[in-house]
């Protein structure tokens, strides 16, 4: 048996050095803390710039590519070859100008509930629309034709659907504990839009609409539960509609390359005009797939002619673009203090993102072949004016959102804006916050609708007020003993309750006669009022009425059997108390004065 020993003097081992992946690791994760906290601390100065500077980017960008890439086909149909981009110029500048009404219109009016329902309201009667009058192309009906116009409703309405969804979960409060507090008003803006649009055959579109819906769940505070409950349901619905349509299924399985006839045949000519594009390119409208090899050039498939006529260069710009969009939405999404203003926010950054990945990975043959526009560049009026009003709506959020800040130990708190001018323009929105948040912590879990209230609606019940649901937040335990009852709640007869006496115990009065309830009752109001005032001096109380106080009365004579009744003090209303007599009681009152004279 051996024994290690040290010479005295010896240094001790060295502990070895972290592994590089544990260093780069660990460095990821100090830039990224780092970058939330400047991201969390920083001005909303700029952000308005940025996006409209991103928007005119894109939207230039898509103006270009889609010149190039439609011209070669409207020369072979014998049309000019500026036609598809001058009806795509026009859609532009009614998104700009749409873009600048909606920058400039108050936050407030997003939040309004009527403005809200009104515009979901808007959403479903397009939707309906379609259905019966619509036009079917490429086998989804899924337009309307306005004369030589033609519009997509269902794109006008991811921008309505967004700021709907946030209206309602601002309005529910928390959703963590309470999962149908969320899933139950959502179900009915949501299901009948999305069934509509599903029933016209455009399934690539319900599934933005399902990334919109996760995600702004996800934003908002859904269990962990709920939400992988929520997701295991969505893809067994999506398999369901893929399994029951043989096209869709032919397009999935060529995602592996099993491809039946032409199924793949878009596809295969997008990766070959990626590959040929290179690096740098070919060179801008030296495209060779637009020349009828490659489907849908000028619009689902734009990408893939960007790709080759300006090579990785000039899809790596695009992606740079959008990045940059997802920057600005996520600034204003971890600085705002209202959470009307986060959900809506992040309801529209998941709708333009999933669009963009979703087309992108479709192009380079990771998903399978959905019609799906990249948005701001593929052609189609309806996507770009619909992603420029989201734009406005995000400049909206970045000028008037009251701002949080992150402070050292991890709290949030409000911020203070740099200038006045900008303070009183965030001021304006952050009281109406405020109050909101005021309000849902008076009504704790109780805040918002769910089931409960529908069932009531149904059978006829009264649903329970705001005040009912806030005397019912606070636990009884915490309630003070005796708290919001008088001293002799006890002994104090019910409101409702009529209490049978005899006639022995039968009060008199001076003239002998029983009293009956009518004239009880207006006695029983001014002890009920002297109660809740408090106690004054007698001489005080002559000198404040102008009348000498009331002694005590002597006490009855005893009866014929031997009992003595209690001595009956008997209040005397005072003119200031005639005067506020509850008006049932009026009549009661004059009638009492009229058997005394």
């Amino acid at each position: 048996m051996t024994t290690e020993t040290t010479q005295p003097g010896a240094s001790k081992p060295r502990k070895s050095a972290p592994g590089l992946l544990h260093s780069i690791g660990q460095g990821m994760k100090n830039l990224v803390i780092k970058q939330y906290r400047r991201t969390s601390t920083s001005s909303l100065h700029g952000v308005a710039a940025m996006l409209v500077s991103i928007a005119l980017g894109l939207t230039v960008f898509g103006l270009t590519m889609v010149l190039s890439a439609s011209s070669v086909e409207q020369i072979a149909l014998a049309i000019s070859p500026f036609q598809q981009v001058i009806r795509q110029a026009i859609f532009a500048i009614i998104g700009f100008v749409a873009m600048g009404i909606l920058a400039f219109l108050p936050v407030t009016v997003y939040r309004n509930r009527m403005v809200m329902h009104g515009l979901l309201a808007v959403a479903l009667l397009m939707q309906i629309l379609v259905v019966f009058v619509g036009t079917t192309v490429n086998g989804n009906q899924n337009w309307i034709q306005f004369g030589g116009i033609s519009l997509q409703p269902s794109e006008i309405s991811k921008l309505i659907m967004a700021l709907w969804m946030a209206w309602v979960l601002t309005q529910q409060g928390n959703i963590t504990r309470q999962t149908r507090k969320a899933i139950f008003p959502l179900a009915f803006g949501f299901v009948p839009l999305v069934g509509l649009i599903l029933y016209g055959g455009d399934l690539g579109t319900v599934l933005v609409y399902v990334f919109m819906l996760v995600g702004t769940l996800f934003i908002a505070g859904l269990s962990p539960k709920a939400f992988l409950i929520g997701i295991g349901i969505a893809v067994v619905l999506g398999l369901g509609a893929v399994l029951t349509s043989p096209y869709r299924l032919a397009r999935v399985f060529g995602v592996f390359g099993h491809c039946q006839g032409s199924t793949c045949d878009q596809s295969n000519s997008g990766l070959a005009a990626l590959a040929t594009g290179g690096f740098w390119g070919v060179g801008l409208g030296r495209s060779r797939q637009k020349y009828n090899y490659l489907p849908e050039a000028h619009n689902d498939y734009i990408f893939a002619v960007i790709g080759e006529e300006l090579g990785l260069l000039g899809t790596l710009i695009i992606i740079a673009l959008y990045a940059g969009l997802i920057y600005c939405v996520v600034r204003i999404l971890l600085r705002s203090a209202d959470r009307f203003v986060s959900l809506a926010s992040g309801a529209i950054l998941i709708w333009l993102t999933s669009q963009a990945i979703v087309n992108i990975s479709m192009v380079t043959g990771m998903l399978p072949v959905i019609g799906i526009p990249l948005p701001f560049i593929s052609y189609g009026g309806s996507s770009l004016v619909s992603s420029l009003m989201a734009i406005g709506v995000l400049i909206a959020f970045a000028r008037q959102a009251p701002l949080m800040m992150l402070t050292e130990d991890g709290t949030q708190v409000f911020s203070v804006s740099p200038t006045a001018r900008e303070s009183k323009r965030r001021a304006r929105l952050g009281r109406v916050v405020e109050a909101e948040n005021r309000r849902l912590a008076r009504e704790g879990d109780n805040a918002g609708y769910d089931v409960n209230n529908l069932i009531d609606a149904i059978r006829g019940r009264v649903p329970r007020s705001h005040d009912a649901r806030q005397r019912n937040t606070r636990p009884a335990s915490a309630r003070p003993a005796g708290a919001g009852r008088p001293a002799n709640w006890r002994n104090a007869p019910q409101s409702g309750t009529r209490q049978r006496t005899t006639s022995t115990e039968r009060p008199r009065d001076s003239r002998g006669a029983s009293r009956t309830a009518s004239e009880r009752r207006p006695q029983r109001a001014a002890e009920l009022r002297s109660e809740n005032r408090p106690e004054r001096r007698p001489r005080e109380d002559a000198q404040r009425h102008g009348n000498r106080p009331q002694e005590g009365r002597a006490p009855r004579p005893k009866k014929t059997d031997g009992s003595t009744s209690a001595p009956r003090q008997r209040s005397v209303a005072h003119p200031a108390d005639q005067d506020h007599v509850p008006q049932g009681l009026v009549s009661l009152k004059k009638l009492r004065q009229r058997d005394k004279k």
